[in-house]
């Protein structure tokens, strides 16, 4: 990845009902010059994706008032085609239960707690990346 890549400032939505996750995201791309959006639920998350169209949606497949597959339901064909979903959740892979399109659209997935924060913030520029060539 080029530096000039890197340096895209990109928008990135962060959908999980912990607080402490918001706060980690906060954090980890404090010195960037990312947006930030931010929802405890899936409701909300949606239409903050509606508004703001970010580049890449981090997901959690457990939340309060609904999970991740649903969320990803709502999502059309054509909005997949510019934003990567990155899920995230405390249980290990086969324990989540995505349709076979959304396992398809998945851009990556890692579970809770984050031991490798520097690739997950890897992933997320690669994300933002991801349609802007």
């Amino acid at each position: 990845m080029s530096e000039q890549e890197s340096k895209r400032e990109g928008k990135v939505l962060i959908v999980d009902d912990e607080e402490v996750i918001h706060k980690l995201f906060s954090k980890m791309f404090a010195a960037d010059h990312h947006k930030l959006l931010f929802s405890t639920n899936s409701s909300e998350g949606f239409f903050l994706f509606e508004d703001e169209r970010p580049d890449v949606i981090v997901l959690d497949y457990r939340m309060v008032g609904g999970n991740g597959d649903e969320f990803m339901e709502k999502i059309s064909d054509a909005q997949f085609e510019k934003t990567s979903v990155i899920m995230i959740s405390g249980h290990a892979v086969p324990d989540i239960d995505l349709s076979e399109r959304n396992k398809r659209k998945l851009f990556a997935y890692f579970e809770k707690p984050f031991f490798d924060i520097v690739k997950l913030k890897e992933t997320i520029e690669k994300g933002i990346n991801r349609y802007h060539h």
